[in-house]
């Protein structure tokens, strides 16, 4: 029988998120393009700024949990010091609280496409 630790756990939890962290910089290229190409008027260029924001904050919340993880210091609370559920990690990979000691987080909408 095999059993997963949560080193194995954290290891996949890396590749995920190096992955996202990738598509999220191309993503963050392609929208770049567009702004230059609509200029700053049109409602497509005010969607595409949107998206933007929201792709520099995702790759901001993966490069923060990825240093984390090169540290040995992730995914363990901030506030008791028991690890956070690899399950939580996926959701919120720049959480550093676990469900019961974090402060009230934004909940996924499941718009950011990740």
């Amino acid at each position: 029988m095999y059993t997963v630790s949560r080193h194995d756990e954290l290891a996949v939890l890396r590749m995920m998120l190096e992955d996202h962290y990738d598509r999220h910089r191309t993503q963050l290229t392609v929208l770049r393009q567009q702004e230059a190409l609509l200029g700053s008027e049109d409602a497509h260029a005010t969607a595409a700024a949107t998206l933007t924001a929201t792709t520099r904050r995702a790759l901001g919340d993966i490069a923060r949990a990825l240093e984390r993880l090169r540290h040995d210091n992730y995914g363990v609370c901030d506030g008791c010091g028991q690890d956070i559920a690899i399950d939580d990690l996926a959701r919120r990979p720049a959480t550093r609280h676990c469900p019961r000691c974090g402060p009230a987080e934004p909940q996924d909408t499941g718009r950011s496409g990740r």
